[in-house]
């Protein structure tokens, strides 16, 4: 179990990018403690983003109870999360403690550009890979972005919740076969 905690601890502290980023360090555990095959790999990535919850959470739970059964499916999530924890312990308090700092302000102000720049880079990827394939599937597909978008958009439904614009959505899929 020691091995299973260490290793997961180690893949929480390398792999920035979110749960996908950790599907390398998986391949190479796979590969040096034979845990699972690299067939089992890509179940366990397909069960891991049809589930809810974090993506590299679910493959850490998967392997730990594979591995360990329930204790090791607890403790491989909890030291794939844990390295997270920490350093967000740790820079909230000194972002805490230095507030007021012009260098740290500056830093922050350039970064809100920066992200929002590389959401929209997202959104537009995932926007434009509508554009291949099938055409009934691309026209449904826009028809509900540009309903969702003038749901998002109007003065009235600003206000709704989150749920709510969801459920629409869902319907709205369901509606147009997506």
């Amino acid at each position: 179990m020691l091995q299973l905690f260490l290793s997961f601890f180690w893949i929480g502290s390398v792999s920035f990018g979110g749960g996908m980023a950790t599907v390398p360090f998986l391949r190479a555990l796979s590969e040096k403690t034979q845990w699972f095959s690299l067939e089992e790999l890509s179940t366990i990535i397909a069960l891991s983003e049809c589930t809810p919850g974090p993506i590299g959470v679910n493959m850490a739970t998967y392997v730990g109870f594979l591995t360990h059964g329930i204790w090791g499916a607890i403790l491989a999530s909890l030291a794939l999360a844990l390295p997270a924890f920490i350093l967000v312990y740790f820079l909230a308090n000194t972002l805490e403690k230095n507030r007021n700092n012009p260098m740290l302000k500056g830093v922050f102000a350039a970064l809100t550009p920066a992200s929002t720049a590389l959401i929209a880079a997202v959104f537009c990827n995932m926007f434009l890979s509508i554009f291949h394939g099938n055409l009934e599937l691309q026209l449904k597909s826009l028809l509900l972005f540009v309903i969702l978008c003038a749901i998002t958009l109007l003065p009235k439904t600003k206000h709704l919740p989150i749920p709510i614009l969801l459920l629409f959505s869902a319907i709205c899929g369901v509606l147009l076969k997506l």
